[in-house]
């Protein structure tokens, strides 16, 4: 065994601040001299004992680009616990692939037991020399460890040094199995079905009505051929598309110069196949072969599938079925109201809509334009966060934007407005589809299938009158908003309605004695003659008891209030019009937990009313606007 490193000369105590310390330590630790040939697992133990910055990579020049990488030996993940998921070092240590396949934890630079920061150390079976690889080991890897930082994922990056390491097994190695052990080439062999992208060797009117994204000129192309198109299903409307005349809607020949590339022979022809228009070319370059969805796909630059083609061909058209018409119209007038409802003081649901309004919009054209319609008229769409971070941005996805995406699925499903779909539920078409999907791209979790239909009044009053109460009473928002929260507060088939697979995550097993415990001590302290326990008060205690760090303890209750809830606690300020609700005469302005008489409903007096009814209106001395009604 071979382990090539760049190891600096010099010890550092803290993270370098500024770039000018940055570069210094970065190239210091480039130097020629500063190369390690490391030959044994207990050798490399030692270099990440002694706290020294490092590349853990061969490279070749003076530089750590991607274009120098040679090879690597080292998965590195980098875990800041900066965000609401805190992964103990002893929580890592149980994760199957750290304890299985993870040599040791180094603590970070910046480690202090308030705030566990650390690297986990993969030492693999044998050495990676593909970059591309090298990152899909790291995109793997974040879908076994939550909470790692994805934007450290690759290992010719610089890491700065430690305060010491954990050894989990100094005889563990990553094995790369079939999931990892995809070569370049063999990546792309279940794509390569189609010949390199063609461009139009000659134009026409109809292509440059395609290419202009002119709605008029498109139709005008297609007019003389629509009446006769029926429109009850979208099948009768893709079969009436196919059986349009390619002679007529290319003004061309049966047989003619191929329209993809350079023919002075006529080598393509247009034929009719059971009333279907079909173009081929016999050119061994070329081979084109498809209906009218695949030319406008293929002169579109192949961007967009054969859904989404036929999709935008049906939209220019206005060749849509009621039902996908009825969403397309209806889908404007909703996001409007709603975002008058949003900018109302008074509920929860005003920042977590407000502030997602934009990116919920987007996902929902992205829905929109991944249709499949079955027999019975439904409409449905196969989408994943991974898609989502493909279309935004081709060039870099990462598993943070991939995690992003598939929680607003998960939010939008929450709010009701597209519905996560279940097998037993699904056409048994899509469902097949789905199936080969997984098998051709090898993927651990399947995509996840969603339902559209109309946004009417019923979803937005639902939101407003159903959902906005109930992000309020579980303390919800949307960096807080998670599979074990939800789980918690409704129940796990609700979560696993709402959730992908991917995004499952339950809580730990520390993670439920922080719970247990606080519930305990609200059960034992909040009674008829103490009314509230201080949110404060509650951290401390349970932070003293389980000998844990304050600010994890506070962290994680702070994330899971509305767990609480469930079991009959409210957590409200301590308000002069709180404590007169209560009937409580002194106390401070702090947080704190309120028995709930009733699981909905507190005390005010002798008459019993919802708590939410005293607080809900914050007068602020001016009429407040009402929202516009949902249609």
């Amino acid at each position: 065994m071979m382990i090539d490193m760049q190891v600096d000369s010099k010890e550092i105590t803290e993270k370098p601040k500024g770039n000018d310390k940055l570069f210094e330590v970065r190239g210091r630790v480039l130097k020629k001299e500063n190369h390690r040939e490391i030959t044994n697992t207990e050798e490399l133990l030692e270099v990440l004992n002694i706290g020294k910055s490092f590349i853990p990579s061969k490279l070749k020049g003076n530089s750590n680009a991607k274009e120098n990488f040679v090879e690597t030996n080292l998965i590195i993940l980098d875990v800041d616990n900066d965000g609401n998921e805190y992964l103990s070092i002893e929580d890592a240590k149980q994760i199957s692939v750290i304890k299985d396949q993870a040599i040791a934890i180094q603590k970070s630079i910046s480690y202090s037991k308030d705030k566990e920061k650390y690297k986990i150390i993969f030492l693999l079976e044998e050495p990676i020399c593909d970059h591309d690889e090298m990152k899909r080991v790291y995109e793997w890897l974040f879908t076994k460890v939550p909470g790692c930082d994805p934007s450290v994922n690759q290992s010719n990056r610089l890491f700065f040094g430690g305060k010491g390491i954990v050894v989990i097994n100094k005889n563990n190695r990553l094995a790369r199995n079939e999931e990892l052990q995809k070569k370049k080439g063999e990546e792309s062999a279940l794509q390569v079905v189609e010949h390199p992208l063609r461009t139009l060797s000659k134009t026409n009117e109809f292509f440059e009505a395609i290419l202009s994204e002119d709605k008029k000129r498109i139709r005008e192309q297609f007019y003389p051929f629509l009446e006769s198109i029926d429109r009850t299903s979208s099948k009768t409307i893709h079969e009436g598309l196919l059986k349009i005349d390619l002679k007529e809607l290319l003004d061309e020949r049966k047989h003619l110069n191929c329209l993809f590339h350079e023919d002075n022979n006529p080598s393509a022809s247009i034929y009719n196949n059971e009333g279907y228009s079909l173009y081929k070319c016999q050119a061994d370059s070329c081979g084109f072969f498809g209906n009218l969805i695949n030319i406008i796909r293929e002169v579109k630059g192949r961007k967009l599938s054969y859904t989404e083609c036929f999709n935008w061909l049906c939209q220019q058209l206005d060749l849509c079925t009621d039902e996908y018409q009825e969403v397309l119209d209806k889908r404007t007038g909703f996001f409007d109201t709603v975002e008058s409802v949003a900018v109302i003081e008074g509920s929860r649901i005003n920042s977590m809509i407000r502030k997602k309004l934009v990116d919920i919009k987007l996902v929902y054209e992205f829905l929109l334009s991944h249709i499949h319609f079955d027999s019975e008229k439904g409409i449905y769409c196969v989408m994943s966060g991974s898609l989502i971070a493909k279309l935004i941005n081709p060039q870099n996805i990462s598993q943070y934007q991939v995690n992003k995406w598939n929680k607003l699925l998960s939010f939008m499903t929450f709010l009701g407005i597209i519905e996560k779909v279940k097998d037993s539920e699904a056409p048994e078409a899509i469902v097949k589809y789905l199936n080969k999907l997984q098998e051709e791209k090898q993927q651990a979790k399947r995509t996840s299938l969603y339902k559209l239909f109309p946004l009417d009044g019923d979803v937005g009053k639902n939101i407003v009158e159903n959902t906005s109460p109930d992000l309020d009473k579980f303390h919800f928002t949307f960096g807080e908003f998670s599979y074990a929260l939800v789980k918690a507060c409704y129940g796990q088939e609700v979560a696993n309605a709402i959730f992908p697979q991917v995004l499952r995550i339950d809580y730990t097993q520390e993670e439920l004695n922080i719970l247990d415990y606080a519930l305990e001590q609200l059960n034992g302290q909040v009674s008829v003659t103490k009314e509230y326990y201080g949110e404060q008060n509650l951290i401390s205690d349970v932070a003293l008891n389980l000998n844990l760090s304050k600010k994890r303890v506070e962290n994680f209750l702070k994330a899971n209030r509305g767990y609480f809830y469930r079991y009959g606690y409210c957590l409200e300020s301590m308000t002069k019009d709180t404590m007169h609700a209560l009937n409580i005469e002194k106390g401070n302005r702090r947080l704190a937990y309120i028995k709930l008489h009733n699981m909905w409903e507190v005390r005010k007096g002798s008459a019993v009313i919802p708590f939410s009814q005293t607080i809900y209106v914050k007068n602020v001395g001016s009429v407040r606007k009402e929202p516009s009604e949902f249609r």
